[in-house]
């Protein structure tokens, strides 16, 4: 990918910028093909990657699938119907609940779609569900800008991270406005 960057820069005269490269997965697959050819690579994802990708958010989201011939592992957490265990409180668990029910919907749904595209040459795509992962998942973590919740599933160090940084929810505080300068 590095080499047609700089083969296409100087065709353009024009002197290649390193930080505008952007190597996404698709290319990385490619990389990883041309350099082990007899190699046929399974991508493993969670449940909500799975989920963008096979709603075409990524970029050349259709070559990755493509380039894989369908191999994709989906990893979804089986989610503790009782999540007021791992420290949510009782609206959180319901709300958590219900949006595993859709994931674990949906992923089986794209699973099948994706076995579909890809028939006889390829359509491997597998979902498994794992008991005993955390039931939080990212997609979770950064919907939410509740401090106290957050800290039952992260560490205060991370937490803060999240805050001080305005990563995620934390980016729609007036205090995360790019033009203002923070105040130590």
């Amino acid at each position: 990918y590095l080499k047609r960057a700089q083969l296409e820069a100087q065709e353009r005269n024009e002197a290649l910028d390193a930080s505008s490269i952007r190597v996404g997965t698709a290319d990385l697959i490619e990389y990883l093909q041309s350099n082990e050819p007899n190699v046929d690579f399974t991508f493993s994802m969670g449940a909500d990657t799975f989920i963008d990708l096979t709603s075409w958010k990524w970029r050349r989201s259709r070559d990755v699938l493509s380039l894989l011939d369908g191999r994709l592992l989906v990893i979804h957490r089986a989610m503790d119907h009782n999540a007021t265990a791992t420290g949510c409180n009782e609206s959180s668990s319901k709300r958590i609940n219900e949006e595993n029910e859709g994931i674990a919907e949906q992923v089986k749904l794209r699973v099948l779609k994706v076995n579909e595209m890809f028939g006889d040459n390829g359509g491997a795509a597998k979902a498994v569900h794992v008991p005993h992962l955390s039931s939080i998942s990212s997609s979770i973590v950064r919907s939410t800008k509740d401090i106290e919740q957050l800290t039952k599933w992260l560490s205060n160090e991370v937490v803060a991270y999240m805050k001080d940084n305005c990563l995620y929810r934390f980016s729609e505080d007036n205090s995360c406005d790019k033009g203002e300068e923070k105040k130590d």
